[in-house]
């Protein structure tokens, strides 16, 4: 049993009528639903989403290529946020035009070898800055060696050696753009986290040092939880969410 949308009368579902995924009773209380403003707004929202629907029916793959590409690479730059970049070294810098840093392929997307095979592949992708990407092609030598202390020999020669084609559907694209914008937002919210928390205890920590202003004869000792807990913070929380096994 379901309710009328519009009296809110209880209906059994296989005689109600159905319009606009609504449940009505009669046909009366159909035609002043849809002329009541609550009618007006859902019918709206009904033809929003069917519009939406239709517009991402008639895209082209290179369409859906090009979004999975662009949700993908916004992961990346979010994964290697507090990362140098892996070609020369460079501290990451969120300045420049669309950013200080580019997702920069190993191998890269227009390889006869596996190129499209490896195009959304984790660990042929990292962060690394404008100029070793876009001027220096890459700047590979660099580039494997520390490619290799990231992920290891093994994985490094198994991507060079591909030689797989790989043609993309419409499936495969919705969800690698999906899944990636997911994996993009629990990484923003953990490193968020992780930034609240060092501002709680920096914020501690002044408050800490503004008692020692106001009293000198009294000593008020940090904890040797605490220096550790701030140590953990400072340097190593921001790290820990990278998975070196993607």
């Amino acid at each position: 049993m379901r309710k009328c949308k519009h009296c809110k009368k209880k209906v059994n579902e296989k005689t109600a009528l159905r319009h606009n995924l609504n449940i009505f009773c009669n046909w009366t209380c159909v035609f002043s639903f849809t002329k009541s403003e609550q009618g007006r707004k859902a019918g709206e929202k009904v033809y929003r989403k069917d519009l939406q629907r239709r517009k991402d029916d008639i895209k082209t793959i290179p369409q859906r290529l090009a979004e999975a590409q662009t949700a993908f690479n916004a992961y990346i730059r979010v994964r290697d946020r507090y990362k140098p970049c892996v070609s020369c070294g460079k501290p990451p810098s969120p300045h420049g035009r669309g950013g200080g840093t580019d997702a920069s392929h190993y191998l890269p997307r227009g390889s006869a070898k596996g190129g499209s095979f490896r195009r959304y592949d984790p660990n042929n992708i990292f962060s690394a800055c404008k100029h070793c990407n876009r001027y220096l092609s890459g700047n590979l030598v660099p580039y494997r060696v520390e490619l290799i202390k990231r992920i290891g020999i093994e994985r490094v020669e198994k991507i060079e050696a591909t030689n797989e084609i790989k043609k993309w559907n419409h499936t495969d694209l919705r969800k690698i753009k999906k899944l990636y914008q997911r994996k993009k937002r629990i990484y923003e919210k953990h490193f968020r986290k992780d930034r609240e928390q060092y501002e709680q205890k920096l914020a501690y920590r002044k408050t800490l040092e503004q008692f020692k202003r106001q009293d000198n004869s009294k000593s008020y000792p940090i904890t040797t939880e605490y220096r550790k807990e701030s140590i953990k913070c400072h340097t190593g929380t921001r790290w820990r969410y990278w998975d070196k096994n993607e």
